[in-house]
């Protein structure tokens, strides 16, 4: 009998949520006081949320950015983890990723998205990704202009990072439990960007239980980059010829719905592959097992 990868993952990724989280730890025991992380990691934890202790790699690039700094350092980190584990830091340790998988268990079986959609639904991700980096990129070389400040000005609080301001973590986090303490004077502040927070919120908890890892197939920009380059990791999957059977198990079971049984053999990285294993625990028949190189 084959171990399961599975409940080891899941075990990582509440050990990890639990240390990204550390403020809602110590909110809730007196015991220890866990210190805040100041490492920046390829997994979507906000700067604005007043519970998170890491600084995710994505809003620091953005913010570094937002003040004219080249982010060659985080980038490069990203390029390092990307080339060498590809998106296992997605499958193993996001704790949006870990919302997204215990909203998902609400239902009774798991949806499945038309082939057509589910493409070009992939797409916006990628999209987000070039309008966020064009809108930062530009707004750090016009820093160095005179005309910088009034740039900035116009883009308000987009300034310092679209994703770092309309968060879902952050709304969850942060933004409701300030509303629903202030009662109705809160009510009587509310203004667009609120409206617009709590959209986004409703969006992800919608999709998240309409669609496995609705955020990470569709919206994430921080996924979209880790894809690129996952295309090139040293660790990936491989597909036994002699063994697989060509049964549709790891299809059915992959959350991003990768088309496994279309890739190569030898190996294959996909870029929305998160690395989770679930297709390798999926097979009856052993045929998935992890490469490197």
């Amino acid at each position: 009998m084959r171990i399961k990868v599975w409940p080891f993952r899941y075990t990582v990724k509440l050990m990890l949520f639990l240390i990204f989280y550390t403020s809602l730890v110590n909110s809730i025991q007196n015991f220890y006081t866990f210190p805040r992380l100041a490492i920046p990691l390829p997994v979507w934890v906000t700067l604005n949320s007043p519970l998170t202790s890491p600084v995710g790699a994505f809003d620091l690039l953005q913010l570094m950015l937002a003040h004219g700094q080249a982010p060659l350092l985080i980038l490069s980190i990203l390029l390092i983890i990307g080339c060498v584990f590809g998106k296992i830091f997605c499958g193993w340790a996001c704790p949006l990723g870990f919302m997204q998988e215990l909203i998902i268990k609400l239902r009774s079986s798991m949806p499945h998205v038309s082939r057509s959609i589910d493409i070009a639904a992939k797409k916006v991700k990628y999209l987000l990704l070039f309008i966020i980096l064009t809108v930062s990129t530009t707004l750090a070389i016009s820093l160095k202009q005179e005309w910088g400040q009034s740039y900035r000005n116009a883009l308000g609080v987009f300034s310092y990072g679209p994703t770092i301001t309309i968060s879902p973590d952050t709304t969850l986090t942060g933004t409701l439990p300030r509303l629903l303490t202030q009662g109705w004077l809160a009510i009587t502040q509310i203004n667009a960007l609120t409206v617009l927070k709590i959209f986004v919120l409703i969006v992800f908890l919608v999709g998240s239980y309409s669609v496995p890892l609705f955020w990470c197939r569709y919206i994430c920009p921080l996924g979209a980059l880790m894809g690129i380059f996952a295309r090139y990791s040293l660790l990936g999957l491989k597909r036994s010829p002699t063994k697989c059977e060509r049964c549709p198990y790891c299809v059915r079971k992959c959350p991003t719905q990768v088309r496994i049984l279309e890739l190569p053999w030898e190996k294959f990285n996909d870029m929305d592959c998160i690395l989770c294993f679930d297709c390798v625990d999926a097979c009856p028949h052993g045929a998935i097992s992890p490469k490197i190189p």
